[in-house]
């Protein structure tokens, strides 16, 4: 009763554009979109390479293993609290979560440098279920024959459902970690140039009325 009270008084005194915006969401169930920036990795290096000396080629069929993610993944809730920061408490209470879309990924190299590789390939290899490898998602690539730049801004070819891949991880009751794979092409890179890379994903909530 009191919290209805508090809400119809906020509603009152804002007047103008919430309370209009707020009424055409109730009225067309018109979704509302926020692009936000989350730093999922901070400070990995390429796997291991191979043994292969610096300024030898990278083999195209080389199998680097992919890189486990243990740390902890946004949840719901902090996507929830994500959302409602940008819109508004008030908003946030009419809409729910209906997706969150991968917009792109950035890979910024804190140490060293991309210039000696020419294909960056990265994607997402999800925890096994009932001892099954899943499939992987592409998270993006680039490619440049004189070496790539930082920061080095990726974009996957197929929408990436981000929101079903928390939801697998955090259901799956395996407690194996998800992990990042990556391909390269290039010449091995010097050890003062071996990058270590953050991982910065943007992200497309989009809230809509109901439940």
């Amino acid at each position: 009763m009191v919290k209805r009270i508090f809400a119809g008084t906020v509603l009152r005194r804002a007047g103008t554009p919430l309370l209009l915006m707020a009424a055409a969401l109730v009225s067309t169930g018109c979704p509302q979109s926020i692009t936000v920036p989350i730093n999922l990795v901070n400070g990995f290096t390429i796997p291991d390479l191979g043994g292969i000396l610096a300024g030898q080629p990278i083999p195209e069929d080389l199998n680097i293993p992919p890189l486990p993610i243990c740390a902890p993944l946004p949840s719901r809730a902090d996507l929830e609290g994500l959302f409602a920061k940008a819109v508004g408490a008030l908003l946030a209470q009419l809409l729910h979560i209906e997706s969150v879309e991968l917009v792109d990924t950035t890979l910024t190299a804190t140490e060293g440098s991309f210039k000696d590789i020419t294909y960056f390939d990265i994607y997402w290899q999800p925890s096994p279920v009932q001892g099954v490898i899943q499939p992987e998602v592409d998270l993006g690539n680039g490619s440049s024959i004189a070496g790539l730049d930082s920061p080095l801004v990726l974009t996957s070819s197929d929408p990436v459902d981000f929101l079903t891949l928390l939801d697998n991880e955090a259901d799956n009751p395996e407690g194996e970690c998800p992990a990042l794979g990556v391909r390269v092409q290039g010449r091995v890179p010097a050890s003062e140039d071996m990058p270590t890379i953050s991982m910065q994903i943007r992200i497309r909530i989009t809230g809509r009325l109901g439940v």
